[in-house]
């Protein structure tokens, strides 16, 4: 079971403190309620295009915080998975 995407959440639980019926909030949107209801039912995701026009209607806005890094320490190279520009070794 994979866990709920951090924003999704957030914008859920957003819509549920709004006050906003799933209709009102689709119609001030232009988001179909069909989409808005499935979305809030965590049958669906939405698009970044959609989810801003929530957010433009609920007046909310993104705002940074301060993560800590998690293994912290030195970071290995990127692999290289497409077996291009390899080097060879001359020894």
């Amino acid at each position: 079971m994979s866990k709920e995407p951090y924003l999704e959440k957030e914008l859920r639980n957003a819509i549920a403190q709004s006050g906003y019926s799933g209709y009102r909030l689709a119609k001030e949107s232009g988001v179909p309620q069909g989409v808005l209801c499935r979305f809030i039912n965590s049958q669906r995701t939405i698009t970044l295009a959609t989810a801003s026009k929530l957010v433009d209607v609920l007046g909310l806005t993104l705002v940074p915080q301060k993560r800590t890094r998690t293994g912290q320490g030195k970071r290995s190279p990127a692999k290289n998975t497409t077996g291009k520009g390899k080097r060879k070794v001359k020894k």
